[in-house]
């Protein structure tokens, strides 16, 4: 098997079975009411077990930001301006790397660096949160591809409801990602890996704050620490008149 293969594995609508696909791009996207809108999309480094999230834009008016935060405590409320640090007009992208390094990328420039547990520590768990309250606001595909550049859908978790909360999970293997509810999982084969990295996608029950785009937070890496921790945000939103025009990768 090459070092740089990945492998993505989805499951039916009723989680008992699940398909095998070699992938080349991986998109998550949200159906409400027959429309199919743009999430996020996955990246994965070639050379090593790295992961990448990139929120779409909104469909118009669109601007990114990125920035340093506390991760909220279990149960913890309070308000925060992601618009106050660093700010652009193209998608974004959070990079996960292996080694537990991550930060947020804009066109205008990189966040700081925050280190959490590498993506391979054996205690495994939810390594990042990817959520919009209003997916309408979303561009959308008239038909979800299928093959190696994938479209996996996810629903919204409450009825009548257009808020979608995912989160990644890295799972002890292939199996475990399917028996804890995985809606799709990859399978990265690395060179400087013992074993491979299996990153699961799973929905949640969308319990944040209201956003007019779409937000990916992480940087804690694996595990439960009960310490106060940073990590990193990037988010989409609606832009203001000053700002230029939209700009991102399908």
């Amino acid at each position: 098997m090459r070092p740089y293969n990945c492998f993505v594995n989805s499951t039916d609508q009723a989680g008992s079975s699940a398909t095998t696909v070699s992938l080349g791009k991986l998109r998550l996207l949200a159906e409400v009411n027959g429309t199919f809108y743009k999430v996020a999309r996955i990246g994965w480094a070639a050379n090593d077990a790295s992961i990448y999230v990139l929120p779409y834009l909104p469909a118009r008016d669109a601007v990114a930001y990125a920035g340093l935060m506390k991760v909220p405590a279990p149960g913890e409320s309070g308000t925060f301006d992601m618009s106050r640090q660093l700010r652009g007009t193209r998608q974004p992208k959070l990079s996960l790397h292996e080694s537990g390094r991550t930060h947020g990328s804009l066109d205008v420039g990189d966040t700081p660096p925050v280190f959490g547990r590498p993506l391979t520590d054996p205690l495994c768990g939810h390594v990042a949160t990817i959520f919009t309250t209003d997916v309408t606001g979303q561009p959308t595909v008239e038909t979800p591809r299928g093959g190696p550049d994938l479209d996996v859908v996810f629903r919204p978790s409450i009825a009548d409801s257009a808020a979608v909360n995912l989160a990644l999970v890295i799972h002890a293997s292939d199996d475990a990602a399917k028996a804890n509810g995985a809606k799709c999982w990859l399978t990265l084969n690395r060179l400087t890996i013992s074993r491979p990295l299996v990153v699961g996608v799973h929905g949640r029950v969308p319990s944040l704050p209201a956003v007019k785009g779409v937000v990916a937070f992480g940087g804690w890496g694996p595990g439960n620490d009960p310490r106060p921790l940073t990590g990193v945000y990037v988010t989409t939103a609606r832009r203001q008149a000053a700002d230029g025009p939209p700009s991102e990768v399908a």
